[in-house]
């Protein structure tokens, strides 16, 4: 799937998004991790593994939004018109702006980094 097609991928943001409880969940990646691999100057070819490995993961941490909203009929609340491109961009300056944060997982930085992109969505299936 194309990165730009992404929008529609997001769908499980909604106004609810809560910080998760110390402790409670076990993460791979954190926002540490995913800054450092998005902020790599590609300049030979760890660092284009790295950029790429930051990009796969926003998609894939999209991606598991919209499947887990889907699985539940729940309607898609994507702006329209929002991009990959755009929500990459998004979620670098996110990560640059708070660094205070970067050490919770990445996967919800994604979310709470992007929430703003998507209208309320329905909590309940239509």
């Amino acid at each position: 799937m194309r990165f730009d097609m992404l929008a529609p991928m997001a769908l499980l943001l909604t106004s609810t998004l809560t910080s998760p409880a110390q402790g409670q969940v076990s993460i791979f990646k954190t926002g540490n991790d995913l800054y450092k691999e998005c902020s790599t100057e590609v300049s030979n070819t760890a660092s284009a593994l790295d950029f790429a490995s930051c990009r796969s993961y926003i998609q894939g941490a999209l991606d598991s939004y919209a499947s887990a909203r889907a699985e539940q009929s729940l309607a898609s609340c994507y702006l329209p018109g929002v991009t990959g491109k755009q929500l990459f961009d998004v979620v670098i300056a996110y990560l640059r702006d708070h660094p205070a944060e970067r050490h919770i997982g990445a996967n919800y930085l994604v979310a709470k980094a992007t929430k703003d992109l998507f209208i309320s969505c329905p909590a309940k299936p239509q």
